[in-house]
């Protein structure tokens, strides 16, 4: 049982006088020439925790009962959420614009996103706000006028971790295919137990031509 809430979210969540506010914040890092940026997300109007107002343009959080712990997960995947946004021209942005226009400038697996709950109308401040997962924008990514859907895979265990390693870029790698921009390659220090290897010499080199 998690013993991180504050005593605020554990009252409003025992008294069950309100519903749970769902909210997601995304943060993304300067690039290509942009700021930073931070998008504060609910899924209903009139959400505003220390003066900072967020914007109701969460459209469907998908079913939470889907999460698990990321050492449930097999090798070859993570947990994930499907999710969308309301994506008509919001005020949001300065001029004026849809969600998915971020994602012109902006790549979504370079986003962190924080979900958290939260109650309103019971004096709870940004302080009580509860995370319940990290993830980062995956795919598939759709869109049209009305809504923007994505899913959310799941870092919550690993969000924090210092990886060694240098982040691919298009400026350093400009064919690296779009699901790895953003990513980490690691560096590897010491040995590599148990994974085979070429010794390759000089005078071994063989020099090949093609177009």
């Amino acid at each position: 049982m998690r013993t991180d809430f504050t005593s605020g979210f554990n009252a409003s969540r025992n008294s069950k006088a309100n519903a749970p506010v769902n909210l997601l914040q995304i943060d993304w890092p300067a690039m290509n020439g942009l700021p930073a940026l931070t998008l504060r997300l609910a899924d209903r109007q009139g959400v505003t925790i220390n003066s900072v107002a967020w914007y109701p343009l969460i459209n469907d959080m998908g079913n939470l009962d889907r999460l698990v712990s990321p050492n449930q997960a097999d090798s070859n995947s993570r947990p994930k959420l499907s999710m969308s946004v309301v994506n008509g021209p919001v005020d949001l942005f300065s001029p004026v614009a849809r969600f998915s226009n971020l994602f012109r400038n902006r790549p979504p697996e370079s986003g962190v996103v924080t979900f958290y709950q939260w109650f309103a109308d019971d004096g709870l401040t940004d302080t009580d706000l509860s995370i319940l997962f990290v993830a980062r924008i995956g795919d598939p990514i759709n869109y049209d006028e009305a809504v923007c859907s994505f899913d959310l895979v799941d870092i919550s265990q690993s969000y924090g971790s210092t990886v060694i390693g240098n982040a691919i870029t298009l400026n350093d790698y400009p064919n690296a295919p779009e699901d790895s921009v953003g990513k980490t390659k690691p560096i590897v220090i010491g040995n590599v137990d148990e994974v085979p290897g070429l010794l390759v010499r000089k005078s071994q080199e063989t020099l090949l031509t093609s177009v």
